[in-house]
């Protein structure tokens, strides 16, 4: 059973002042949540011996807070927004060595937007180094890049961000979103770049049991590297697949119609597969008269490009 705890504001006066004095700052410069995170680790670090001389007197005043156990803080933690995280890691010394725990980065959204990009040093970059050990739900966001000089920026600090979780991450479950703004005015070579990063991460991933790509529109050639690498590598444990404009178009010619077989061909070797989740009929078209008896354990899903999107 999990415990809920109740933690007043007047009763915690320094995470008040912490809130206003973020509130400020993101009113004046417009900063957003991974800014605020960055600001916040720099202010832990220059107040660390500020909060450990003061610690004691907080806590006869306020209710021994700093001494909750490690459990029911991280607990606290679990049920927060990642904005509410970094507000109360500024608590104490105790609950800013929490931020820090397993709970608080077990899921992490990477997502670029510009004022970020124009930094000589990404602060998103900064964290994943950090924490991205405690990685194990990754969202993959390709925000609209108004600038579109930034463009070649954000694939590098994409094929850098990969690469950290290739060296320092297993994951349990990945999503790729909205990659087609990206790819609508990027040149071969970038284009090929992003793609061998994408295929490297996903084969250095041996625990995947769900995986999504949503608007990423892949050529027909790099989507059956992209799933032979995954299919490869996460065998044994991939139980969910969502290709939801995946590749472009429905094979037109024998030429693509020779990837979309061999599409096919890796995803009924799957074992464990539970579902498959795609917007493409010649995927379920092309299944069922190859094997005159279907896998049974696979539930089978065609939906239109612009569906929801899958919980």
């Amino acid at each position: 059973m999990k415990t809920f705890f109740h933690i007043s504001a007047t009763r915690l006066p320094r995470l008040s002042i912490s809130l206003d004095r973020l509130n400020s700052w993101e009113k004046v410069n417009g900063i957003n949540l991974i800014e605020m995170q960055y600001i916040t680790e720099e202010l832990c670090s220059e107040s660390a011996d500020s909060l450990v001389s003061t610690e004691t007197e907080e806590c006869e005043k306020h209710g021994h807070w700093s001494k909750l156990p490690s459990l029911p803080l991280e607990n606290i933690y679990s049920f927060l927004s990642r904005v509410d995280q970094v507000n109360i890691s500024l608590v104490c010394h105790k609950w800013s060595e929490g931020y820090g725990s397993p709970s608080v980065w077990k899921t992490f959204r990477f997502s670029l937007i510009d004022s970020q990009l124009s930094m000589d040093t990404c602060p998103v970059i900064k964290i994943v180094r950090k924490y991205s050990i405690m990685f194990r739900h990754v969202e993959i966001h390709c925000d609209i890049i108004m600038n579109n000089h930034l463009t070649y920026t954000w694939c590098q600090q994409f094929k850098l961000f990969l690469e950290i979780l290739t060296s320092n991450s297993q994951l349990i479950s990945v999503k790729f979103r909205d990659f087609v703004w990206l790819f609508a005015d990027m040149d071969t070579r970038t284009y090929g770049d992003v793609i061998r990063a994408v295929i490297s991460f996903l084969g250095s991933q041996h625990c995947l049991k769900r995986v999504q790509f949503d608007q990423c529109f892949f050529g027909y050639q790099e989507d059956v590297e992209i799933l032979k690498n995954l299919t490869q590598s996460s065998r044994d444990s991939l139980n969910h697949l969502v290709l939801r404009g995946f590749v472009p178009s429905e094979p037109k010619n024998k030429e693509q119609d020779s990837p979309a077989a061999q599409t096919i061909s890796m995803l009924l070797d799957l074992p464990s597969l539970k579902s498959l989740r795609a917007n493409y009929l010649f995927i379920f078209e092309n299944m069922f008269p190859r094997h005159s008896s279907p896998q049974g354990h696979i539930f089978f899903r065609c939906d239109g490009l612009h569906d929801p999107e899958v919980p």
